[in-house]
This record gives structure tokens, sequence and C-alpha cells, in this order.
């Protein structure tokens, strides 16, 4: 599963990191530049992680990013080797943190993208087939209506993967199958598309394990949908801010109440 880490930052920071990446987008691009791009330099030791220059908590603002565990493995071995390198080097004006080191490479993604802003995800019908159980199992925890949200959100902030062999992904299912169409993120689908070729198989194939995994999630505990789908409303009526009056977005949701 991932795991959820929260970094500080300006709130300059954040307003520039809302308005280059996409809400949907967010925590798999900090991983990607995490684990591909990031390098720990000696020559920016001090002017990146200055103590002097880390402000108060209480004026920072809180961002949330769900990494997986090889994103995590870099990101630890980061703070340890700036740990190391503060010691030899700086020592007691360097802060070695996982939030420090967050907030490097949001500011370095900032950089990188300022004069070319990654585009809004596009949305794309997709149709998959899931044994007819499972899909029940699916619709008995969460409205039909959520099930998109709800799996996106579960694929972007848990899901590492398939936890069962390649054999066993690919094993055909004596039950009946049925359809079930969701207009899915671009960034969902692409993730769905790198677990299926790390594990040689097909979309359909890793689709079907992120549901299993998702019911046996549903199982274990009680379900809060609010609490999963309250953080992607605030980011999305946050990023509305920038183009609408806090009254057209009001008139928005309540039309979007009426209409279900």
């Amino acid at each position: 599963m991932k795991v959820k880490v929260t970094a500080y930052l300006h709130e300059e920071s954040v307003e520039t990191f809302f308005k280059l990446v996409p809400v949907s987008k967010r925590s798999r691009i900090v991983r990607s530049y995490l684990i591909n791009d990031y390098t720990l330099s000696k020559e920016r030791l001090q002017s990146d992680f200055s103590i002097e220059k880390q402000s108060d908590e209480n004026e920072m603002k809180a961002l949330h990013f769900f990494l997986n565990q090889q994103a995590i493995r870099k990101l630890d071995s980061v703070v340890e080797s700036l740990s190391l390198l503060s010691d030899e080097n700086y020592t007691d004006t360097v802060e070695a943190s996982r939030s420090r080191v967050l907030q490097v490479i949001v500011n370095q993604i900032n950089n990188k993208y300022k004069a070319d802003p990654i585009p809004k995800s596009i949305r794309k019908n997709r149709v998959f087939y899931l044994p007819i159980s499972n899909k029940k199992k699916l619709l008995k925890y969460i409205n039909a209506r959520e099930v998109t949200p709800t799996i996106e959100d579960f694929i972007d902030k848990e899901y590492e993967g398939p936890n069962i062999s390649v054999d066993e992904l690919k094993q055909r299912t004596k039950e009946n199958m049925e359809l079930i169409n969701l207009s899915l993120d671009q960034a969902t689908i692409e993730e769905l598309d790198e677990y299926a070729k790390k594990s040689n198989v097909k979309r359909s194939h890793i689709f079907r394990n992120v549901v299993a995994e998702l019911i046996e999630k549903f199982e274990q505990g009680p379900v809060n949908i609010q609490n999963q789908l309250y953080p992607q409303l605030d980011q999305l009526v946050n990023e509305m801010k920038e183009f609408a009056t806090e009254e057209e977005i009001q008139e928005a949701i309540m039309q979007y109440q009426v209409k279900y």
C-alpha cells in the first residue's frame, strides 16, 4: 500500500504547484520525479536545506503525497545521505527530513514546468469485465456514482500493483462476467498500463485485481466514502477558485445535487 507523506511548503509554492500540476497527477508527478530525476547535490546542500531558510510550520501549508515503496526508499535514502553530509560539512545548519526533501522537490518541479504546465487529463470511457459477484460486492459498499472516484482514489493513493502471481492474474474464472463502464482519468489509465506492462498482462487483468483488493479493503473494516472523497473535493474547489467566484461554485454544486 502507498504511504501518505506530509510536506510543509510556502503558500506561494503550493499555489504555483496547483497551477502547474493537475490534481489527479500531483502524487504521481512527485513519485516519478523523486525516483527518476532527483539527486542530492552537495553544491546546493546549504542553499536548499539550510535551517535558517526554514519557516515555522505554522506559517506553511501542508500538502499530502501518496508514495509507493520505491519512492519511500528513495526519499529515506536522500534523508539519510543528507544527514551524513550535514554532519560532515554543515553541522546543525541543515535540516534532514522527509518534509524538507519533498519541499525542495516540489520547488524543482515548479521550476521545471513553469514555462510549460502539465495539461489537465482527459477522461475516457473504458469498459471492463468483472465477475458478477465482485461487481455486486463493489456496489454493496459504494454507490454507483461513487465507483469511478473511489477506484481512481484507491489506485492513486494505495494500490501498488498485483498481490498475486501472473498466472493467477490471467486465470479465467468459471463465473459469468458482467460489464462495468467507467469514465477514467487518463492518468489512471496510464497507471493501470504501467502495472500491466510490469506484470506482462493486460490492463483488464490489473483492473480486476484492483477491484478485488478494493473489496478486500472494504471487507476488513468500515467504509467511510466521505473521508475518501472530501480531500479530492477540497482540491477541486481550490482549482475552481482560479476561474470562478464562490457564488458560481456553490451554484454548480447545487446543480450537481439536483442532477443526481
